[in-house]
């Protein structure tokens, strides 16, 4: 796909808020504006947020996977094994739902 330039008109007024919109979600001004012509809205994410989600995830694994590496070696699973699984999947729904909700 070839690109072609294109003529844009703006008043210098319009042009200073583009630029500064482009700035705040860390875009160049015309890949900012290609992206609203495109999808009408652009969102930006709280990588820290992310990173801290990744994280909690990382420890839950861990945990499910100590309890899962027991379980293995004894072949057996025990109503308190079955009962920690259950609270770090919990967790995990509520780490999953935390970081979904200034998603949507």
């Amino acid at each position: 796909m070839s690109k072609k330039i294109r003529i844009f008109r703006a008043s210098a007024d319009e042009w200073e808020t583009i630029k500064r919109n482009a700035k705040e979600v860390g875009m160049k001004p015309c890949t900012y504006i290609r992206r609203i012509a495109i999808e009408g809205k652009i969102k930006k994410y709280d990588m820290k947020l992310v990173n801290d989600v990744r994280l909690e995830l990382i420890r839950i694994g861990t945990n499910i996977n100590q309890i899962a590496t027991m379980v293995n070696s004894t072949n057996s699973v025990y109503a308190k094994d079955f009962e920690n699984m259950q609270t770090e999947f919990s967790k995990l729904q509520k780490v999953v739902d935390k970081w979904l909700k200034p998603l949507e």
